[in-house]
């Protein structure tokens, strides 16, 4: 059950001029995969594949439930954001 274990990766949604260096870092060193996109899931384990349709399933709802919907699918199309 997904509820009850680590996560299978780490997303990063954004990351700053400072966090460019933790992040080449991490990528080294970090015990858990890192996703910067949707691509990146294909080569991961089915559990990661699972926990990603279920981060893309909810923000499909978050998306229709503003005041004015957005298109599904916003997880394919999004990209790390650069601040």
């Amino acid at each position: 059950m997904m509820l009850h274990s680590l996560p299978p990766y780490i997303r990063v949604l954004a990351v700053g001029q400072g966090g460019k260096e933790l992040l080449r870092l991490a990528r080294k060193k970090a015990k858990l995969p890192i996703v910067m996109k949707a691509a990146d899931i294909k080569k991961l384990d089915d559990k990661a594949k699972a926990v990603f349709d279920t981060e893309c399933r909810a923000t499909d709802i978050y998306s229709l439930s503003l005041p004015k919907p957005l298109p599904s699918g916003e997880e394919f199309r999004s990209e790390v954001f650069v601040l």
